[in-house]
């Protein structure tokens, strides 16, 4: 029989996320559970198991705060640490904190479900098997969690192995010998390809659109890296990290214009950012870079012409440089050899802008101008950002409404936080958040804290219902609008806006206007005393 649990908060999902919430929920007297449809926790960094798969945000602003101790004893190595580094770190650090004595494991929450008359939320799982009652919940469901497969006819009839990035296992390590299909050319991809190159294989890659991607630049942490992240300078450095503009060591210029500057001084800016690590050249230049279209047209040029030199082949070189949008303009992949790859023997490159793929047969792929045959099949096609993990639970709210209804001809939400109609519901980064373009742990730690201190007043005021206002959510849609619209962002079809998927409205999922001012809206709220909330 299905036995209900009841807790004051349930928080769904234990990456990065939940597992924060865990640790700020123990210092409240509030009951609460996390329940993770993984057999383990880590989220991104437990189910991106694929070789190459590294961080594009630096190693050390990317650990957790909020424990000087933690800060102090953990050893990084990595400017950007891979995948395995980063679970052995959260690993560690739920050892440390007893995190996993508060999670369900293997639990996937499929209904969420208002019950007005108790005021609280029913969750179960897909089998009915797990039942809980929550006042409030929490999604901690990671927005880039939902993989988007291609749509191809005849995708099932495959004979080999195949699958999505986010699923890759031990079926796929050993391709000695085999033929890879990778299809798809955004970040992640990028990492996969650069290494399956390497390997004792045969690579075709499937390009359906090429993307704008900047050297990594990674490497050992010198003594001094490592030291601005130890004792009272790590202190100072989250701070930093915490008013700029999105979290990250990069800042955007604000003053003057690229174009100021003399034909000399743009190039030699441009070569700095270029190899400097990280998203120095996209978040740590010019904000006309993605504001101002001349701007933005040289310092794409800028980086063609860095691919026709690293590609031997011009003709492939060409086909790996977008043509239809600017560079900045989608989140920029970085890669560590990238274009190199197909100066390869056992590598060639699929322009699918070209040779369109028709169907999949039983032996591999068929385009209009041949069939490729193949042992591996990897689709590096991205997800469903920052909607899909909503849509794929059916949450309904008041008045029997459900999200996905509420959301079919947009995304509606205060702060992107909390729907108007589904009451006590949190979103620390849901969509039209001002953490869904953030280096992540930076904006997990200041968007759930505000989570709990709002659920807190609720208590002390002895509220049941926290219910976005209507007028408030309009607002914040709006907003959120307009500041996209002064951005070339904007004019580009991408996963910011819903586009790589073939049923969202045209929408800008981020807010765009910085870390410094989301928080600001955020301490407004407190300080406003929750207005753009009905709390009853």
């Amino acid at each position: 029989m299905t036995t209900q649990k009841k807790y004051d908060v349930l928080v769904i999902g234990a990456g990065l996320n939940g597992l924060y919430a865990i640790q700020k929920l123990k210092d409240t007297n509030l009951s609460y559970r996390c329940v993770e449809r993984n057999a383990d926790l880590g989220g991104t960094w437990y189910k991106n198991r694929y070789p190459g798969c590294t961080l594009d945000s630096e190693t050390l602003t990317y650990q957790f705060s909020f424990s000087n101790e933690l800060v102090d004893e953990y050893s990084w190595e990595r400017r950007f640490s891979i995948q395995p580094e980063l679970l052995e770190y959260i690993n560690h650090a739920a050892e440390k904190f007893d995190w996993r004595d508060h999670i369900d494991f293997d639990v996937h929450i499929k209904n969420s479900i208002w019950d007005e008359e108790e005021s609280c939320w029913t969750l179960s799982d897909e089998n009915g098997e797990n039942e809980y009652k929550a006042r409030y919940v929490i999604f901690a469901t990671g927005p880039l969690s939902e993989p988007l497969y291609p749509d191809y006819p005849g995708r099932d009839d495959f004979e080999g192995l195949q699958g999505h990035s986010i699923n890759w296992d031990e079926r796929f390590d050993d391709l000695t010998g085999k033929r890879v299909a990778v299809i798809g050319t955004g970040a992640t991809a990028i990492q996969i390809i650069t290494e399956v190159a390497k390997k004792d294989c045969q690579l075709s890659v499937f390009q359906r659109n090429p993307d704008w991607a900047t050297p990594l630049g990674n490497g050992q942490l010198t003594d001094e890296e490592k030291a601005r992240y130890k004792g009272e300078a790590a202190q100072e450095n989250f701070t930093k990290l915490h008013n700029s503009f999105a979290g990250f060591e990069h800042n955007f210029i604000m003053e003057g214009s690229f174009l100021e500057l003399s034909p000399e001084e743009q190039k030699a800016h441009l070569e700095e950012k270029y190899y400097a690590p990280g998203f120095s050249l996209w978040l740590g230049s010019y904000a006309d870079v993605i504001m101002d279209p001349e701007t933005n047209k040289v310092v794409s040029e800028f980086i063609a012409d860095k691919v026709r030199s690293r590609v031997d082949d011009p003709v492939i070189a060409e086909k790996l440089i977008p043509k239809n949008h600017g560079f900045g303009l989608k989140r920029v992949p970085q890669e560590s050899g990238y274009y190199e790859s197909y100066n390869r023997p056992n590598v060639e490159l699929v322009d699918l802008l070209e040779t369109p793929i028709t169907r999949f047969t039983p032996k591999g792929i068929e385009t209009t101008e041949k069939e490729h045959e193949f042992d591996v099949i990897v689709y590096g096609t991205g997800f469903n950002a920052f909607v899909g993990p909503f849509e794929s639970i059916n949450i309904v709210g008041k008045g029997g409404v459900s999200l996905k209804e509420y959301w079919e001809d947009g995304v509606k939400s205060y702060l992107g936080m909390s729907p108007h109609g589904f009451p006590n519901t949190f979103m620390p980064l849901g969509p039209l958040n001002g953490g869904t373009l953030c280096n992540f742990p930076r904006c997990i730690e200041t968007n759930t804290d505000w989570v709990i201190k709002c659920i807190l007043a609720a208590e002390e005021k002895g509220c049941t219902q926290i219910n976005a206002r209507k007028e408030s959510e309009a607002e914040w849609v709006n907003t959120v609008a307009e500041v996209a619209s002064t951005l070339l962002m904007s004019t580009v079809d991408s996963w910011f806006n819903g586009q790589n998927t073939d049923h969202r409205p045209n929408q800008f999922l981020a807010y765009f206007g910085g870390s410094p001012n989301y928080q600001l809206r955020l301490e407004d709220e407190v300080e406003t005393d929750y207005s753009g909330f009905e709390m009853t």
